[in-house]
């Protein structure tokens, strides 16, 4: 059986969840890491590992972690510098 690729990148396209943007962001919801790093044009790990040095506010729910729209766009709007440790 022979499978045409055009047709199958097609329908790939076609079902694709659309992406998030920032004019999409509400600040009291709740955006996974994968989420915002999308967003914001970033790696997941990159968005873990400031997390992980205590300097991005965010809320864990079992062992998945979100983060606020209100800090995604503070993010966006201000800019973020992480902390660094000592």
């Amino acid at each position: 059986m022979l499978v045409d690729k055009n047709k199958v990148i097609k329908q790939h396209k076609d079902n694709q969840i659309p992406k998030l943007r920032l004019s999409d962001i509400e600040p009291d919801e709740l955006y996974s890491v994968h989420e915002v790093a999308e967003v914001l044009r970033l790696s997941p790990s990159t968005l873990r590992f400031w997390i992980w040095q205590g300097g991005l506010p965010h809320t864990r729910l079992g062992r998945r972690v979100f983060l606020r729209g209100q800090t995604v766009l503070d993010m966006a709007t201000k800019g973020f510098r992480p902390k660094t440790k000592e």
